[in-house]
């Protein structure tokens, strides 16, 4: 994660130093910053399961189809397209953890700025005790 002076924090949400300004200002606060980025993953946890429950719905159809097949002509077929979804949807989410820890890191940052010892996003127990 880049510094705050650096003027690519969070994606410019800090104004960069020019000749006439020599230091940067923030153009938000660290807790509305905190706040968005928070807003931010939540938002994308939602999407991840909005997701999931597309595929869900579409794996499910492909499998009802495929065990109430009469004539085995399309069974290769139902095979092949419930394989593709599988695959697209394990992709889709490992995407979406992706973004999720993007976010995550984002906010451990912003909290070892605004409170060093506030842990909440610690992924080992030495943060709690």
């Amino acid at each position: 994660m880049h510094s705050r002076n650096s003027g690519h924090f969070l994606g410019g949400l800090y104004a960069t130093a020019t000749k006439n300004k020599p230091h940067s200002t923030p153009i938000m606060e660290d807790k509305d910053i905190y706040k968005h980025v928070l807003d931010t993953r939540n938002f994308e946890i939602s999407l991840f399961w909005q997701r999931s429950n597309y595929f869900l719905i579409l794996n499910s159809s492909l499998a009802v189809g495929f065990f109430n097949l009469k004539a085995k002509l399309y069974e290769c077929c139902l095979a092949a397209l419930g394989m593709l979804a599988s695959i697209l949807w394990f992709n889709v989410n490992l995407g979406s953890k992706f973004w999720q820890s993007r976010w995550e890191q984002s906010l451990h940052d912003i909290e070892s700025k605004m409170a060093p010892n506030l842990n909440l996003f610690a992924a080992d127990w030495a943060g709690y005790m």
